[in-house]
């Protein structure tokens, strides 16, 4: 785990599932690539209202209130969901209808994890790498990279995303490779990812440069909301940006 400072900017490595954070972070980056953050973001561009989910008995219960279920355990689809851990599907759920329940059997820790260390918890992926890289840059203070893992190991994609990030923000970061691009993620995925034919579709449609998002996904008081571009400023500039629930905002 190390630092690089750049002007008023330190960015860190951690991860969770290894080691403990001796000081809270202005913000944190969170990424599990394949493919709940990618999943997310297409249900906060899609409008959804959106929770998560770290177990399934967890997920169950929102179920039970009338919540639709999302994503996998284990990557499996738990009985009684309406779609698994793909962005593909995602674009094509209901926009009108119940809120929705996310379980991630390794992201949905991670960014509660993350959230615990720090006061702004953005979701990253392949398509939102530049909009997250003009954030980081724009705001002061300890930025986490937060690579979710497999069941508590490392997964090379999430740290690749990582490292490329890192890369598009400028600096070098202890941990983390100095490169990193989306034909060493193409790689990886062909050479040690599952050829289930849903599983391929989704990490192309990840890996393609088509999708264009409109939103970051930051959680929240429990829930994933979408920070649409012309938010950017007042996240920028006032540390309770997005208010919870009562709160008079910044101002």
């Amino acid at each position: 785990m190390g630092t690089t400072w750049n002007r008023n900017l330190q960015l860190q490595l951690w991860r969770p599932h290894e080691t403990s954070l001796p000081c809270a972070a202005t913000g944190a980056i969170v990424i599990d690539l394949f493919r709940a953050t990618s999943t997310l973001q297409i249900l906060v561009d899609s409008g959804h209202e959106v929770t998560i989910a770290a177990t399934p008995g967890e997920a169950n219960t929102k179920l039970r209130d009338g919540w639709r279920g999302v994503g996998e355990w284990h990557g499996e689809t738990p009985t009684g969901f309406v779609s698994g851990n793909s962005p593909r599907l995602a674009r094509h759920l209901q926009q009108v209808g119940p809120p929705i329940v996310f379980l991630s059997s390794n992201g949905a820790g991670a960014i509660r994890a993350a959230a615990r260390n720090a006061a702004h918890v953005l979701l990253g992926n392949l398509w939102n790498i530049s909009m997250l890289a003009d954030i980081v840059m724009t705001v002061s203070g300890l930025w986490l990279l937060v690579p979710a893992g497999l069941r508590g190991q490392r997964s090379a994609e999430d740290d690749l995303m990582c490292s490329m990030l890192a890369a598009e923000i400028g600096v070098a970061v202890t941990g983390l490779s100095s490169t990193g691009s989306v034909t060493d993620l193409k790689g990886y995925a062909e050479n040690h990812l599952p050829h289930d034919l849903e599983v391929r579709a989704d990490i192309d449609f990840i890996l393609s440069s088509s999708y264009k998002p409109s939103r970051i996904p930051v959680y929240r008081d429990g829930l994933i909301v979408g920070l649409p571009g012309a938010e950017f400023e007042k996240l920028y500039r006032c540390p309770g940006a997005l208010p919870r629930v009562g709160s008079a905002g910044c101002g």
